[in-house]
């Protein structure tokens, strides 16, 4: 299960890197889109942030289901202090995305909105990669 949480977190990192790449291109480059979200001048460039943007949204859920994975797999492990980790981090990247969200409605930003989400694959991949504590077997008192 810890092997799982691993490549999804993995794959999770990389499409919100994808997503965060699409938006600095997007807004560096110029790129814009019209009314039926085709690209205005259609080239090798617009179709490539294009593909890291479907591949940024892929994020979106992939984090929910990291994170969920996450708390199930610290839990099952009795690793309460990632557990609280892994659910602070869901906490702080749903707040970050709330003051994205507030921060591109106001102004056209290089930063996606997805990024506040790369605090919960980053802890749950930290945690795959920790090593296990030993527990220490007690004997029975004679």
């Amino acid at each position: 299960m810890k092997r799982a949480l691993q490549i999804i977190s993995l794959v999770t990192l990389v499409t919100v890197i994808a997503a965060m790449v699409a938006q600095v291109l997007t807004v560096t480059q110029g790129v814009t889109y019209d009314a039926n979200g085709q690209p205005v001048n259609p080239s090798t460039l617009t179709l490539v942030v294009t593909i890291l943007g479907v591949a940024g949204m892929l994020s979106l859920p992939l984090t929910a289901v990291d994170g969920v994975l996450g708390i199930v797999v610290t839990g099952l492990d009795q690793r309460y202090a990632w557990l609280v980790a892994v659910v602070v981090a869901g906490a702080l990247a749903l707040v970050g995305l709330f003051v994205m969200i507030w921060i591109l409605l106001s102004v056209q930003s290089p930063i996606a909105f997805q990024t506040p989400f790369v605090i919960v694959p980053l802890v749950t991949l930290v945690y795959t990669l920790a090593p296990t504590p030993r527990r220490a077997v007690t004997s029975p008192a004679a």
